[in-house]
């Protein structure tokens, strides 16, 4: 029997862009097949759209947080 998960990601989630390839990589050593499902940010269930953010809650206020340092990415501060 076929193993699957469930991913709910946002195209425009920086935790979905920056887990992705991390996530793939997972599935495919443990023989999982994915099942994508594209979601969007609702307000209505505590959603906040990037450009709402309070500063704290922006990519570029804790990026340690993400293990962006230790895996050698760069992030750049949103326009």
């Amino acid at each position: 029997m076929t193993r699957i998960v469930d991913y709910f990601f946002s195209i425009g989630s920086p935790w979905s862009y920056i887990g992705f390839d991390s996530f793939v990589e997972l599935a495919a050593n443990n023989y999982v097949e994915i099942k994508p499902y594209l979601t969007t940010v609702v307000e209505e269930n505590g959603g906040i759209f990037s450009r709402n953010r309070p500063p704290t809650q922006l990519l570029d206020a804790r990026p340690e947080t993400l293990g962006a340092p230790s895996k050698g990415l760069i992030l750049k501060k949103p326009r």
